[in-house]
């Protein structure tokens, strides 16, 4: 029988293969490009964290209002009682509900998650030492409850305000379901850790086993403090930037960016704004090239798409009462191009000319025209190096290209041939 570690490649291969199929199919259940977005990583990562840490809260919590009074710490209530002091908690989401929004819509929601996860740290370090009484189980259990709704409140808003109208859905589904991986940990963890405490001699585990559940939910919470600590400080130097054009994206259009010959280019990213500049809505093109896009209805919008490789295409249009947009067209092609020469200045016709990955692998490459030239299609953003070389003349040192989103030329001259390591011979 094959053990864990021959399981673990099997499940990678299954994964990658899961994630290249989301990226080919026109309609993927999960965009893995959307929620590749920096901010809708740290989104979910947050959702994972802070399910772990408030958890923690109602497992540990309920345990020490229902450990008998004999062991020298419990508070000794039964289950209905306990409940009953966990609903103070419960009661506290609900009040803090219209806070919540108003700091989210007052700070950002970068902000308020920012606040609701050092609200919880703090707390949960302090019911450490302060736990011996039921009025301060009850306090260190609101408090914890105030950070968590603050950030999960704002949570959603984050997630909304970085992905596609048309993918709010998706995305804030994902996000519930990850919560719902730090919960279970949480539970999984907790039972662990205070099953190992309890002594033959008693069937309750310690006070120190409970205290000990608190750091690693201070710790989870932590972590997604410095995770979103970077987006509260660019909100708090950027401020409020929003335009004063006040539109409802509740108009889907669908489209299509195609090539000269009316191929699909898929991965392009389509922006759309108002007439006035304002940020509307924005959607990555899928494997055929097809998009949807939330509009202010039918008026004029500025719609801009990109793609790798591709000069950007931009246009005012004026939509109507119609869900279908004209196909945007690019027909001006990104290229990295030049001439290769040998030492004495010559064309050399025929040498190869590669681009590779500067963390290893081909992206492309091309045989010199009869003129001495090439030209190959730029690759995505990045760093990559430009190597060019003949046989029985040499090659070329390494360019490394730094592309962005304009075309390169790029003249790469040819060395005298070098050795060439060869096979080693064994004794």
């Amino acid at each position: 029988m094959p053990g864990p570690s021959a399981a673990s490649p099997r499940a990678s291969c299954c994964s990658r293969s899961s994630s290249r199929l989301e990226l080919r199919i026109p309609s993927p259940l999960v965009d893995i490009r959307t929620a590749a977005q920096p901010v809708v990583m740290v989104a979910n990562a947050i959702s994972i964290f802070m399910g772990f840490a408030m958890f923690i809260n109602m497992l540990v919590s309920t345990q020490q209002l229902q450990t008998p009074v004999e062991t020298g710490y419990g508070l000794g209530l039964d289950a209905l009682h306990a409940g009953l002091w966990m609903a103070p908690s419960a009661v506290a989401f609900g009040v803090l509900a219209p806070l919540s929004g108003w700091v989210t819509r007052r700070f950002g929601a970068e902000i308020a998650i920012a606040a609701g996860a050092a609200i919880m740290a703090v707390s949960y370090l302090a019911r450490i030492p302060f736990s011996d009484t039921i009025a301060w189980v009850v306090i260190g259990t609101v408090v914890v409850t105030v950070g968590t709704a603050l950030a999960y409140s704002a949570l959603p808003t984050l997630i909304m305000q970085s992905v596609p109208v048309t993918e709010t859905a998706a995305a804030n589904g994902l996000n519930t379901l990850l919560r719902s991986v730090g919960t279970s940990t949480a539970s999984a963890v907790t039972a662990a850790v205070l099953a190992a405490t309890i002594t033959s001699g008693s069937a309750f585990p310690t006070f120190g086993g409970m205290a000990t559940m608190f750091v690693p939910a201070a710790g989870a919470s932590v972590v997604s403090l410095g995770l979103v600590l970077p987006f509260a400080r660019r909100r708090l130097a950027e401020g409020d930037t929003r335009s004063p054009e006040s539109l409802t994206a509740d108009h889907v259009v669908r489209g299509r960016v195609v090539d000269a010959r009316g191929r699909g280019i898929g991965g392009a990213v389509v922006t759309v704004m108002g007439g006035r500049g304002s940020h509307m809505d924005w959607s990555h093109t899928d494997s055929a090239g097809d998009f949807s896009v939330a509009t202010g209805g039918p008026i004029r919008h500025l719609l801009v798409a990109t793609a790798p490789g591709w000069s950007p295409v931009s246009a005012y249009v004026d939509l109507t009462d119609s869900q279908r947009l004209s196909p945007f067209v690019m027909t001006d092609r990104l290229t990295v191009s030049g001439k290769v020469t040998d030492e004495r200045g010559r064309l050399r016709p025929g040498a190869s000319v590669v681009i590779t990955k500067r963390t290893g692998g081909s992206v492309s490459w091309v045989r010199t025209d009869d003129e001495g030239r090439y030209r190959l299609p730029l690759p995505a953003a990045g760093s990559y190096d430009l190597t060019a070389v003949d046989r029985g003349v040499g090659t070329s040192r390494s360019q490394i290209l730094t592309v962005g989103g304009q075309s390169l030329t790029v003249d790469l001259q040819l060395d005298q041939p070098g050795s060439l390591p060869g096979p080693v011979e064994s004794d």
